[in-house]
C-alpha cells in the first residue's frame, strides 16, 4: 500500500466508495435515452431490430427494481462475510462485465437478462456504500460524505444525458462501464472498514487503519473513538442482525424509521419520471429549446443542489431537509398532476402557462433531491444499529424496491389507458403521509455518535 496523506485517503476511499452512486445515477435515467432508441424504427438507432411493445417497455422498465429486490437478498450479507471494500472489488467488476455485455446485445430478451445483472451490481453497490462511508466517516464529517452520494447519482446522470446524443447504444454502455473500472483500479489503494475489523476482534489492526484516515489526531483520541465503536459492538455481540433488529426496541424502531425513509423515495414514483423524462420535457410546445437540452439543465441544477444540500447537512440537521423536502416535492406532483388533468379533459390551457410542467419537474427534481438522495442514505447508516446494518439495509433496500418494481410495471398502463395525471397524485399522497410520520418519529441525528443514537431511539 503506497504511502498517501492521511487526510487524502479518507477522501479517496469516500470518492471510490461514491462512484457506485454514478452507476446508480445513470441506471436512474437509463431508460430515458434507450428507451427512445428502443422504439425508434430505425435499425441504426435501434440494435434490437424493432420498436418495443408495451408490454415490453413495462417489463424493461421493471427490470432495475426487481432485480435491486434480488440484490437486497444476495449482498446483504456479502460486507460482513468478505468486508467492505473487498465487495465493493467483487461488485464493481461483475458491473464492468456486464455493461460490456449489455454493449453486444442484439435481442430484447438478451438484453433484459443482461441489463438485470447490471442492475444487480448496481443495486449491491449501493447496499455496501453507505455502510463503509458511515464507518471510516468522523461524526462531525459523516452526513456531508453520506449525502455526497446524492452529487455522484447527478453526476451519472449528466454523464448519461451529455453521452446519448453523440453515440450509439455499443458506445453508450462501453462508456458507463467506466465507473465500475475506475472502482475497481481505486479500491487498491483504500483501505477496510475499522468498525469490521473490531467487529472481528483485531483491535490492532482497526486502530491502525484509524490512524491512517485521520489526521492531525492524538493517539488517545483515536483509541477513544475505537472503544466507542468496540462497546456498541459488544452491547449484542451474542445476536444475530435479524434478532436485533426484530427482537431489541432500538432494532424495531430503528427498522421502522429505516423503511419509511427509504421507501418513500419508491412511493413518490421519481425512478419512473426519470425513465419518461423525455415525455414530460416534450410537453411545452412554444419552446425551441430541444428535450435533451432541457434535461442537461435538469440534471444540472440537480447536480448543485446536491452539492449544496452536501455542504450544509452537518449545519441544519437531517429532519429539517427530509420535511422540507416533502413539502416541495409533494405540492408539485400535486400541480403537474392538476394541470395534466386539465388538459387531457380538454380545458383552455394559455400558452404561457405550458411552461408550467418544466418549472414543475425542475421542482420535483429540487424536493427530491433535498429529502430522498442523499439524505435518506445518511439517515439509514445512522439509524441501524451497527452490528445490524449492513442486513438492515438489505432488508430496507428490499421492500423499497419491491415498492418501486411495482410502480414501475404499473406506470406505463395507469399513463396509456387512464392518463399521466392519476400517476403524478398517485405519486404526491404517500409524500405527505410521509411528511406526517417523519414529524412524529424520526428523530434527529446531527452530530451524534453511534452510541448516542442508540441512546435516543430508546428515549424516542
Amino acid at each position: 500500500m503506497p504511502k498517501v496523506s492521511c487526510n487524502w485517503i479518507l477522501y479517496l476511499s469516500t470518492f471510490t466508495a461514491n462512484l457506485f452512486f454514478v452507476s446508480y445515477g445513470t441506471m436512474l435515467t437509463w431508460h430515458t435515452p434507450v428507451l427512445l432508441k428502443f422504439r425508434s424504427n430505425n435499425n441504426e438507432i435501434n440494435p434490437l431490430g424493432a420498436p418495443l411493445t408495451v408490454f415490453q417497455l413495462s417489463l424493461c422498465t421493471s427490470i432495475y427494481p426487481f432485480a435491486s429486490i434480488l440484490a437486497g437478498l444476495l449482498v446483504s450479507k456479502m460486507p460482513d462475510i468478505f468486508g467492505r471494500r473487498r465487495s465493493m472489488i467483487y461488485i464493481a467488476t461483475a458491473g464492468l462485465l456486464c455493461f460490456i455485455g449489455l454493449a453486444f446485445v442484439r435481442n430484447v430478451w438478451l438484453y433484459c437478462s443482461i441489463y438485470m445483472l447490471t442492475c444487480i451490481s448496481v443495486s449491491g453497490g449501493i447496499v455496501v456504500v453507505p455502510t463503509y462511508v458511515s464507518e471510516i466517516s468522523e461524526t462531525k464529517n459523516r452526513g456531508s460524505f453520506s449525502s455526497a452520494v446524492s452529487i455522484g447519482t447527478t453526476i451519472g446522470q449528466l454523464y448519461l444525458f451529455i453521452l446519448a446524443p453523440v453515440t450509439d447504444f455499443k458506445m453508450l454502455s462501453l462508456c458507463c462501464g467506466i465507473p465500475f473500472f475506475t472502482i475497481v483500479v481505486l479500491s487498491f489503494f483504500t483501505y477496510e472498514s475499522p468498525v469490521l475489523l473490531s467487529m472481528r476482534g483485531d483491535t490492532d489492526g482497526a486502530l491502525r487503519i484509524l490512524k491512517k484516515l485521520r489526521r492531525n489526531v492524538e493517539s488517545s483520541k483515536l483509541e477513544e473513538e475505537l472503544k466507542e465503536k468496540e462497546k456498541m459492538l459488544k452491547v449484542s455481540d451474542k445476536k444475530s442482525a435479524l434478532k436485533i433488529l426484530f427482537k431489541t426496541s432500538v432494532g424495531r424502531k430503528s427498522f421502522f424509521i429505516a423503511l419509511l425513509i427509504r421507501s418513500l423515495p419508491s412511493f413518490s414514483g421519481f425512478f419512473v419520471i426519470l425513465s419518461f423524462l423525455d415525455d414530460f420535457l416534450r410537453e411545452p410546445t412554444n419552446i425551441s429549446v430541444s428535450s435533451n437540452t432541457l434535461s442537461i439543465f435538469l440534471i444540472c441544477f440537480k447536480v448543485l443542489s446536491a452539492s449544496l444540500i452536501s455542504i450544509f447537512l452537518d449545519r441544519f440537521g437531517r429532519r429539517m431537509y427530509l420535511l422540507l423536502g416533502c413539502i416541495v416535492y409533494s405540492s408539485s406532483t400535486f400541480c403537474m398532476g392538476v394541470y395534466f388533468l386539465c388538459k387531457n379533459n380538454n380545458m383552455y390551457i394559455p400558452e404561457t402557462v405550458k411552461l408550467v410542467p418544466i418549472i414543475l419537474l425542475f421542482l420535483v427534481s429540487l424536493g427530491y433531491m433535498v429529502s430522498f438522495a442523499g439524505v435518506s442514505y445518511t439517515v439509514v447508516s445512522e439509524i441501524l444499529p451497527n452490528e445490524a446494518r449492513a442486513v438492515g439495509s438489505g432488508l430496507v433496500a428490499c421492500i423499497s424496491n419491491f415498492i418501486l418494481s411495482l410502480i414501475a410495471i404499473s406506470y406505463p398502463y395507469i399513463d396509456k389507458y387512464l392518463g399521466v395525471q392519476y400517476c403524478l397524485f398517485m405519486f404526491s399522497f404517500p409524500v405527505i403521509i410521509g411528511f406526517v410520520l417523519i414529524l412524529i418519529y424520526v428523530p434527529e441525528t446531527k452530530g451524534k455518535s453511534f452510541e448516542q443514537i442508540r441512546c435516543l431511539l430508546n428515549k424516542h
